[in-house]
């Protein structure tokens, strides 16, 4: 028993209080109604209503049929709560109809899992553009430019453009890791890694195949632990050979689509078989790294523009880069 409670409620603009001797509770369902028993001589006390967690309610004193109750919604005096869309049920604790989401005069959407295969969510208005914003042509596959690709078996439908450098899957939708992975286009993505200048060091320029260590160029001016300096013999060095001759991390490392994979193979071709190193090249025979990748992109069908031939430093190709995403 608690004791010392009061009941202070207004009353069309006064207020009455009532000690409230006792309390009680029912157990209805899975929720537990507690409300202070009592008993009033005033017949203009009016309703109190008390309410389970899940909307089930018990009146206190004269029910005057107050419709407005639990959460502030018409009960409709059998049991149902208006919501405007749909009525809910306390005693059942859930809607007494499905979820209108996708009602005629709302949109419709689409719920996908990681490899894209879509649920629909109201009413399908045939809406084309779905999963990664590409086409879904209403038979399970989407264009991605290249090639289509399959939701269901988690896959392209043909093979990598780029055969062998695809590695031993040609037919492997962002390398089975659709979580931190996109491929937009079905085509090749690189990672270009930007050193920006710092103290004598005038920066470099490394491009891999997106997510490995395969280096496509990293262009020196001599072998692995040589000398730089302003001129000297082209070298492709290693991922590994090019992390020690920089020594720091990079300033930034950018994911890159290549829209044109063989024009983009030939210009990195032209670039590795080029004789000199050149931080000035002026020649087709000089080229560095910066100059190597920007001309490559440039020719896959990355949109640069404005450093098209002589003096271009890696942090500018970085800033390039970074506009034109």
């Amino acid at each position: 028993m608690v004791q010392g409670l009061r009941l202070v409620q207004n009353l069309r603009g006064g207020e009455i209080s009532e000690d409230l001797p006792t309390s009680r509770s029912t157990s209805k369902g899975e929720g537990t109604v507690r409300f202070q028993h009592f008993e009033l001589d005033k017949a203009d006390l009016g309703t109190v209503y008390a309410y389970s967690p899940y909307g089930e309610s018990t009146t206190l004193g004269p029910d005057d049929g107050n419709p407005i109750q639990y959460t502030g919604r018409e009960n409709d005096g059998a049991g149902l709560t208006y919501y405007r869309a749909r009525y809910y049920d306390s005693v059942m604790k859930r809607f007494v109809s499905e979820d209108p989401i996708g009602l005629e005069a709302g949109p419709n959407f689409y719920a996908y899992s990681p490899y894209g295969t879509s649920t629909t969510l109201g009413p399908d208005d045939g809406n084309p553009i779905q999963f990664t914003g590409r086409e879904n042509d209403q038979t399970g596959l989407y264009y991605y430019r290249a090639r289509y690709y399959d939701s269901v078996l988690k896959r392209f439908v043909s093979e990598d453009p780029i055969g062998l450098e695809a590695g031993p899957n040609f037919y492997a939708y962002v390398r089975n890791d659709p979580v931190n992975l996109v491929d937009p286009t079905g085509l090749r993505d690189v990672d270009v890694y930007v050193w920006n200048r710092s103290g004598t060091s005038v920066g470099h320029v490394m491009v891999t195949e997106a997510g490995r260590t395969t280096v496509i160029l990293s262009q020196f001016p001599h072998g692995p632990g040589g000398e730089s300096r302003p001129d000297g013999p082209n070298r492709r060095l290693t991922y590994d050979q090019t992390w020690r001759e920089e020594a720091r991390l990079p300033d930034r490392i950018l994911r890159i689509h290549v829209p044109n994979d063989a024009a983009f193979d030939a210009a990195v071709a032209n670039h590795i078989r080029r004789l000199e190193w050149n931080w000035l090249p002026t020649t087709g025979e000089q080229t560095h790294c910066a100059r190597a990748a920007y001309d490559s992109l440039r020719a896959g069908g990355v949109p640069l523009a404005g450093q098209d031939r002589g003096q271009i430093l890696p942090g500018t190709l970085g800033d390039l880069l970074l506009r034109g995403r």
